[in-house]
């Protein structure tokens, strides 16, 4: 999962931000060591004890099987890992580093397109990591853990296994065949399938045939064994089968009694007419009957009610056995199939099967692969070479430790390439000595033995995961498990987890030297109570809320010796719904619109900001332009519908509802009435909604122990809102709320977490991830998909799994994020996760405490009081050092940085895999430029002004000519008959518009490119573009005018039979419904009104007259990689309705495919952004400027109009795609544009001069930072391609 783990060395970093540290010969009393001594409190590294807050832990303290991020913090304190990473998430190894590589070196060879594209990893292993007890770490404990983690039985939260390291596949399907190794896995999940039918039907038999009898469950068994064990092989696991699940039911039960502890005095209940009631509730008891539906609250009756008792009181007197027993009883035998089919019980059921199948299927079919082809150990048998240094083949000593002068060499080779592998390998690494044992350590032998029982549960159960090996973590980090007095042998889990306080000492043999400070203990604090012990000298180091007030309540306690420091993190605030709990995906989408998220945000004040997707915004992927897909239903409805739940889209158009509006309160519950009501519920006589025996009746888990939470007000102000229209809702703050995450048991919960340095979102959203998370999305019960109830949700995980895929195939960010940006739209169709915010992390900490440790070692310290910024500007290499801290810290600027500061006069720009432009007017040098390389710039797009005659078209078609050479496409909005020559020339298809034309373009056709797979609402989509068409035709519309063009459009496609709903766009064998498409004469038939007659007048020359070509079933087709759209027949008032309608289509031709490079011209741009368009054309156009990127697209923006692009809204669309264009060409303007230009462009007093001075053929180009002067260039050849015939006249061969 996506955890927020606690970085010791972040940590010690963030301290030393607030203090100056020097070293000194001794500490005789100094000035800053007397506070201490007048407090009478001295503190020694050797016995003071540093003292970290921590949340509640789970216990599970193993490297290969803890999840929460609490039990992953303690266990990193004790782990050494291969890599590290900096400041920019770049990998980090070698000496200085404290990590187990020495040197690492990576290289791909081979094409993907050939099928032979290799990458292979090179790890130069350190001689000198010892763990904690001393013994070496060697190449066999890295090879020990890959092969656990890789394991096919290992179901811990690892996802090594997603990278495709060669011979892995092999490995783990004992097969070689790839379509062998596809349907492995699946044979047993059928298999466990097949067994859990198997054991649901005996037992409806057996109810069915038996009915009347009262059946014990040995009873049950017996009829089993009977009927069913012997008489049909299908049903030969029958019996252990059941008895395996009514072992694991009980183990829920008991698991669901203890999580329900402490939480009855949370919950609430409201009546019918929305009277709260309180503390009805008063023991554990009550609170898991509550949970398990045992106690239910009649809203019309306003009381409680029980199904085991007429008296509801009765319950207060229960105990837990008692209760635990009852729900047990009643369940078992006789409610089997419903316990193995929709409890907790069905999914870990379903894993034991699949898991002792495959064990079955190891142990008797053999281990034939014997290991992992592309993991090897590369010197073993002799040398290897890495970054030009030979390593030879190791020699050891006695102890097993490789001798000085050697390093070990690990390889890994994976098929093609992936981004995410690297942090993949960078595993922590576990001791063999400890997590396998005596006969497995025996056998290693490189080759066909790692220490690890090949497919095997009892190994991996038993001996890796061994309860002893649960409780007390081992490694060859800088801390060691410990106990409370002392010393790091022998440690049982009791010593090292006692009363809540967790212990470390320092590892003596770590490979960065031992620790400074030698006790370090975690000490498990509730967040309310954090701050008060930390001023109370109880805990040294807190990580509380990053709230306002408390920000500015640290800050004031700056003078008392309390440090704070506020950083930003990749972590952010959701509200997670376990689809497994809440199978309707209309009850979720309902739940998510009710919760306003900008409640969150508000928490904090000013220190978090809204987001909109499952991801960091401080991510490189995160979307941009992303808006919420939930929006609030008591929030102003949004501008673009075509971005947000299409069922909210349709409810809000039926309405009649505007950008602005809002909906009543009488409004907000019928849109949740209809969501729910629409899956099927009703209104039981409860008040409660319920369908088929179930009811909406959930809890809203705060992750904590108060309601202090950023969520709290959003959770507990969306329960009220659902429970007025027939929801039962509880909120309620849990301290095991995170334990709970782990194993998937809760329903609706606020917690936060942190993405991972890589974007990749394998692990948390992957269908073949192993990892927690996606139990808690409720992907087991997705996957399985009993009775097809999850057939749409299971559609949207395979989608999402295939992106997720495809992200691992590309090192290119752009690419990546554009991949993850459709693959997060997913996530959110799925509503399962719904972000809330994204904030800074607060860190607070007893600097009394940290300045006498620091002191006790002879080091001087002075406190940095208010001047943290100061001192950290001082430690980077800009020379920043202020005259008030001067004297304290001292920083030479380095000769790198020194070299950086020349100006020099002219930039050079030579891309790798540019093309050809032309020279640099200044020195001659050749200028390539690659506009599609996305790591030097934030996007293709391309603008080129310039008059006439200056060169700007033959540019363009040099552009064009060369980028057809390297087969991209490429789409031409052509108004002036500029590119019918090239077109020919380089075979190119003309797409001819215009009254003799035998073109022709249904405005009204819905092309199902015209949102991507996976996105909903194409009819709300089509409409907005269609008002941005009679919004040009009709001029500026009003809003009543818009409502009503709507409402006709909507009409009209009804009577094809197509609305809201996609599905109606489609056939019954899944095929697009082209033919059925309404044309413009359709519409103009229904304009029959007073209200409409007026456009019913203006559609004539488009249904009847000269421009009726759109009036007809489009018949154009973009099967070639040059298409040039001639439009000059049109005539100058009407191009601007065929540039419209041609780049629209033009537009869902890029989207098809993200991988593959492709551009759109736009000549004369000023018709669609300028003052004789609208802001709907022109926001269009500004749309694709800025999205274009993530198709691999390119947008190109031509005109000579200068002032006409700036001269709508103010500029704001000129002045949105000059920004959002990577790449500006001007050729020489006239001083009136130059004027103009200079306020949207930054000119320079010398850049207007030089723009004004170009020659033909001549520009100033702005790429990326770089400003260059430039001659364009080309061959007698290209000339004759562009021009058409040969140009004689060398001097001007170059231009129009």
């Amino acid at each position: 999962m996506k955890f927020k783990n606690l970085n010791l060395k972040r940590t010690f970093a963030i301290i030393s931000t607030a203090i100056l540290v020097f070293f000194a010969a001794s500490c005789k009393k100094c000035k800053s060591c007397k506070p201490e001594e007048e407090r009478g409190v001295r503190y020694d590294n050797e016995t003071s004890t540093l003292i970290f807050s921590t949340q509640e832990v789970d216990g599970v303290f193993n490297p290969f099987f803890s999840t929460s991020g609490t039990d992953s913090n303690v266990v990193g304190m004790t782990q050494i890992s291969m890599l590290s990473n900096d400041k920019n998430g770049k990998p980090t190894y070698g000496d200085k580093e404290a990590v187990v590589t020495k040197d690492l070196q990576y290289f791909t060879t081979g094409s993907r397109e050939a099928g032979d594209q290799i990458t292979t990893y090179y790890f130069v292993l350190k001689n000198n990591v010892k763990f904690s007890n001393g013994s070496p770490l060697t190449i066999k404990d890295v090879l020990f853990n890959y092969y656990v983690y890789l394991d096919p039985v290992y179901t811990g939260s690892s996802t090594i296994y997603s990278t495709d390291i060669v011979g892995l596949k092999e490995y783990r399907t004992q097969n070689e065949s790839e379509t062998e190794q596809e349907a492995f896995k699946e044979r047993f999940k059928d298999e466990a399938e097949k067994r859990i039918e198997a054991l649901s039907s005996a037992a409806n038999d057996i109810f069915k045939y038996h009915k009347g009898e009262s059946i014990s469950v040995e009873k049950f068994k017996q009829y089993l064994q009977e009927e069913y064990v012997s008489v049909d092989e299908q049903y030969e696991y029958a019996v252990k089968d059941f008895e395996k699940a009514i072992a694991l039911f009980k183990e829920e039960l008991l698991s669901d009694f203890n999580n329900a502890s402490d939480t009855y005095q949370n919950i609430t209940f409201t009546d019918k007419d929305g009277t709260l009631y309180k503390d009805l509730l008063t023991t554990n008891v009550e609170a898991f009957l509550y949970n398990e539906g045992y106690l239910t609250w009649d809203k019309k009756e306003a009381k409680l009610v029980s199904s085991l008792t007429n008296s509801p009181e009765e319950l207060k007197n229960w105990t837990k056995e008692q209760a635990i027993n009852t729900v047990y009883q009643d369940k078992i035998p006789n409610s089997i199939e419903e316990v193995i089919s929709f409890w907790g019980t069905a999914s870990q059921l379903y894993d034991f099967i699949v898991n002792e199948a495959m064990s079955e299927y190891f142990r008797l079919n053999g281990k034939k692969i014997k290991n992992i082809s592309g993991i090897t150990f590369a010197n073993l048998e002799g040398s290897v070479e890495v970054n030009g240094v030979t390593y030879a083949k190791p020699e050891y000593n006695e102890d097993g430790s490789v001798k000085d002068g050697y390093n070990e060499v690990l390889c890994i080779k994976i098929h093609n390439v992936d981004p995410k592998a690297i942090w993949n390998f960078a595993i922590g690494v576990a001791p063999m000595y400890y997590y396998s044992d005596e006969a497995h350590i025996k056998a290693f032998d490189y080759k066909n033995n790692f220490g690890v029982e090949y497919g095997n549960q009892d190994f991996m159960e038993k001996v890796v995961r061994d309860p002893a090996k649960i409780g007390v973590p081992v490694g060859g980090g800088a801390y060691a498990a410990s106990k409370s007095s002392g010393g790091i042998t022998g440690i049982e889990s009791g010593d090292f987890n006692q009363n809540g306080v967790i212990y470390f000492e320092r590892n003596p043999y770590f490979i960065m030297g031992p620790a400074k400070i030698k006790k370090v203990c975690f000490q498990v604090v509730a967040s309310n109570q954090m701050l008060n012990a930390l001023y109370n000298n109880e805990i040294d180091f807190v990580e509380p809320n990053a709230k306002y007030e408390t920000v500015q309540e640290l800050k004031n306690k700056a003078s008392s010796g309390i440090g704070s420091k506020s950083i930003k993190t990749s972590g952010y605030g959701y509200i997670g719904i376990n689809a497994g709990k809440v199978p309707d995906m209309a009850v979720r989408q309902a739940i998510m619109h009710a919760i306003n998220t900008q409640e969150c945000v508000d928490y904090y004040v000013n220190t978090a900001s809204a987001i909109y997707r499952p991801m960091s915004t401080a991510s490189w992927a995160y979307p941009e332009d992303c808006t919420p897909y939930y929006p609030y239903i008591g929030s102003k409805v949004p501008e673009d519908l075509s971005v947000v739940n299409p069922a909210y889209a349709e409810y809000v158009t039926s309405l009649g509802k505007h950008t602005g509006d809002t909906l009543t309160q009488a409004e907000q519950q019928n849109f949740i009435k209809k969501l729910v009501e629409s899956a099927g519920y009703t209104i039981n006589s409860q008040g409660v909604y319920e369908k088929n025996g179930s009811t909406l009746q959930y809890t809203f888990t705060i992750a904590g122990e108060e309601t202090d939470h950023p969520a709290w007000n959003a959770m507990y102000h969306a329960g009220e809102i659902l429970n007025k229209v027939g929801f039962n809702i509880t909120v309620t703050p849990d301290a095991q709320a995170l334990k709970k995450l782990s194993t998937g048991a809760l329903t609706v919960w606020a917690a936060a977490w942190g993405s991972t340095i890589d974007p990749d979102m394998y692990q948390v959203y992957h269908k073949d991830s192993n990892a927690t998370s996606v139990l808690n999305w409720g992907y087991k019960q997705i996957l399985q998909n009993t009775g097809d109830k999850y057939s749409v949700e299971k559609a949207l995980v395979e989608q999402l799994s295939e992106l997720i895929d495809q992200g691992r195939q590309t090192t290119d960010e752009a690419q990546r994020a554009s991949i993850y940006a459709e693959a997060l739209d997913i996530i959110m169709q799925l509503a399962v996760e719904l972000p809330t915010y994204q904030r800074d992390d607060l860190f607070a900490y007893n600097l009394n405490k940290i300045e006498g440790i620091a002191q006790s070692k002879g080091m001087q310290t002075r406190r940095a009081n208010f001047r943290q910024e100061e001192c950290f500007l001082a430690g980077l290499p800009i020379m920043e050092n202020k005259e008030i801290i001067k004297e304290a810290a001292k920083r030479n600027i380095l000769t790198t940085g020194l070299l950086a500061t020349y100006p020099f006069i002219s930039s050079t720009i030579f891309d790798k895999n540019g093309i050809f432009i032309g020279t640099n007017i200044y020195n001659n040098s050749l200028v390539f430029i690659d506009r599609y390389n996305t790591e030097k710039y934030k996007n293709a797009n391309i603008c080129i002004f310039g008059t006439s005659g200056a060169g700007k078209s033959f540019y363009t078609k040099l552009l064009i000519l060369r980028y057809k050479l390297l087969g991209i496409k490429q789409y031409i909005i052509d108004p002036d008959r500029e590119y019918n020559k090239i077109c020919e020339k380089l075979k190119g298809v003309e797409i001819k518009l215009g009254p003799t034309s035998n073109t022709y373009i249904n405005v009204l056709e819905i092309r199902k490119e015209s949102i991507e797979d996976g996105e909903n609402g194409y009819l709300a989509i089509k409409i907005s573009k269609l008002i941005g068409f009679f919004n040009l035709i009709f001029g500026e519309l009003d809003e009543e005018e818009k409502a009503l063009l709507e409402e006709k459009l909507i009409q009209v496609y009804k009577l094809k039979n197509i609305n809201f709903d996609d599905k109606s766009l489609y056939n019954e064998n899944g095929e697009f419904k082209n033919e059925i498409m309404p044309i413009l004469e359709d519409f103009y038939n229904i304009l029959n009104d007073e209200k409409t007659k007026k456009f019913k007048i203006k559609l004539i020359p488009f249904v009847e007259g000269s421009m009726k070509f759109f009036n007809n079933y489009s018949n154009i087709k973009l099967d070639n990689e040059l298409i040039v759209a001639d439009i000059y027949d049109l005539g100058e008032e009407n191009l601007k309705y065929g540039m419209y309608i041609l780049i629209d289509i033009f537009w869902d031709a890029v989207k098809k495919d993200r991988k593959e490079k492709k551009a759109i011209y736009l000549d004369e741009i000023w018709r669609l952004i300028g003052v004789t368009s609208n802001k709907y054309v022109a926001s269009f156009i500004y749309k694709i400027f800025k999205t274009i990127r993530k198709y691999g697209g390119s947008g190109v923006a031509i005109t000579q109009d200068i002032s006409d692009i700036f001269s709508l809204d103010n500029g704001t669309y000129g002045r949105s795609i000059l920004s959002n264009s990577s790449i500006k060409t001007f050729f020489a303007l006239e001083e009136e544009n130059i004027k103009i230009l200079s306020d949207y462009a930054n000119l320079s007093e010398k850049e207007k001069i030089e723009i004004k001075s170009l020659k033909r053929g001549e520009c100033l180009m702005f790429v990326g930072d770089d400003h260059i002067l430039t001659k364009i260039q080309a061959s007698e050849k290209e000339k004759e391609i562009i021009e058409g015939e040969k140009i004689k006249d060398e001097n001007n061969y170059r231009y129009e």
